[in-house]
């Protein structure tokens, strides 16, 4: 008998069911003046408010790495920290969600705060934890942190957050503001995806090497950690131009390496999420 490749349908009245729930515990357990802050128009929930969302579904969240450095910047050369953190948020039912946030000593100097590891440790964990409860059952929506704690104003935007997110999933298309581009699944469809990018409509080769290339080794870290032989970088004179995804890179690694690939290009350029274009190409 011929084996025929099958499409899996999604259970369509278990996600409504889903969904429903989600939007009813919000309007029972969440409190307007503590748990949700509203930004033009718009309201995002809090730590606290997440942390009650992740109680109502008996969800459990844990630290799974953390990783400091220290790079110089024009206003600090001795060295500005920086701290990634990835969170995980488990379900009952075994699914789980894990998100990576960062924060930076700058950052914690806008709030007026003392710039020590433990400060932006914190800050960084808060992101990450309410990025993993968020997209386990909010569907990515972005927590209030992403916004306030960046020095952001009444004006922000809902994707303007910094910190990894994913990125390398779609053609021409910058990130959503739930952490992930659409058609994310495109580069496991061929055999190998072309990925570039466009910083400020123009193409951005990525510094490797020298004072420029300090933030490339975060990057480079998330690269040597992949299985040999799925990706592959295209580099001149000392400037990464792009990369070449393998089908056989498993969706949830291509996440995260999209999520440094796209913190990495933030930061080195000074641009934000919306200036930023990932580009992919495949072939025919």
């Amino acid at each position: 008998m011929e084996k025929k490749n099958m499409l899996v349908l999604a259970d369509v009245p278990g996600a409504v069911a889903s969904m429903a729930a989600f939007q009813k515990l919000k309007e029972g357990i969440l409190n307007k003046e503590t748990d949700m802050l509203t930004i033009s128009n718009r309201t995002y929930i809090k730590r606290s408010g997440w942390r009650k969302i992740a109680l109502g579904f008996n969800i459990t969240t844990e630290i799974v790495s953390i990783e400091r450095e220290q790079f110089a910047t024009p206003t600090n050369p001795k060295g500005e920290w920086i701290v990634h953190v990835k969170a995980r948020a488990l379900a009952p039912n075994g699914r789980f969600s894990e998100e990576i946030g960062s924060c930076q000593a700058s950052e914690v100097l806008k709030q007026k705060m003392e710039p020590t590891v433990h400060n932006i440790e914190t800050k960084a964990a808060t992101r990450a934890i309410n990025r993993a409860i968020s997209n386990l059952v909010g569907g990515g929506e972005v927590s209030a942190e992403e916004l306030i704690e960046t020095g952001e104003t009444a004006s922000a935007k809902p994707n303007s957050s910094p910190g990894p997110a994913s990125a390398a999933g779609a053609s021409h298309t910058s990130e959503s503001a739930g952490g992930e581009t659409a058609a994310q699944a495109t580069p496991q469809e061929n055999a190998h995806s072309s990925i570039g990018w466009k910083v400020r409509g123009e193409p951005y080769p990525l510094p490797m090497e020298g004072p420029d290339g300090k933030l490339y080794g975060f990057l480079k870290k998330t690269l040597d950690k992949l299985p040999a032989g799925t990706v592959k970088e295209v580099a001149e004179e000392g400037r990464l131009l792009g990369l070449e995804i393998s089908k056989e890179l498993a969706p949830d690694k291509s996440k995260e390496l999209n999520q440094v690939l796209m913190w990495t290009l933030q930061k080195s350029s000074n641009a934000t999420k919306e200036e930023i274009v990932i580009e992919v190409s495949t072939p025919a």
